[in-house]
């Protein structure tokens, strides 16, 4: 299945403090709801398109998404999920922001957790991280990536 269309991202300012149960996102003045926005740490990982149509199973052109719930939020509300890109997979993990703080586990080594799992473990192999990032989304809205950064 192939779309061509454009994405667009609002940008909210995440203060680290305020996540918990009493955080707010502000995004233009707006108060964001914890139950319904979700903080995040995503890695894109090449492996090359060969590569990526074989272990997924796909033609030239194609992508797959999955989702994964329970063991990648350690229980939390949230959701862990891995889709392909042309060349390059995104895995990441995602915990509403009311959630955060019920494991002891923070996101971040969430992901790294997940990443090492049976049921994504095998589609990464021998793969490389080009970029990691933390960002903040809210349902309903569209997503933002903050603290975008290049990891190598």
């Amino acid at each position: 299945m192939q779309h061509d269309s454009e994405v667009f991202f609002a940008v909210f300012q995440v203060d680290p403090g305020q996540i918990g149960d009493t955080a707010q996102l502000i995004q233009d003045g707006i108060a964001v709801d914890p139950h319904q926005t979700a903080f995040g740490a995503k890695e894109v990982i090449r492996l090359g398109s060969g590569v990526i149509n074989e272990r997924f199973g796909l033609s030239d052109g194609e992508g797959a998404a999955m989702l994964y719930y329970g063991y990648p939020t350690d229980g939390c509300v949230g959701e862990g999920f891995l889709y392909t890109n042309k060349d390059t997979v995104s895995i990441g993990v995602t915990v509403t922001l009311d959630e955060i703080g019920k494991s002891d586990i923070p996101v971040p080594q969430l992901l790294d957790r997940f990443k090492e799992h049976p049921a994504t473990a095998p589609y990464l192999k021998l793969g490389f991280t080009v970029r990691g990032m933390d960002y903040a989304i809210e349902s309903g809205r569209l997503a933002a990536e903050v603290f975008s950064k290049v990891v190598f």
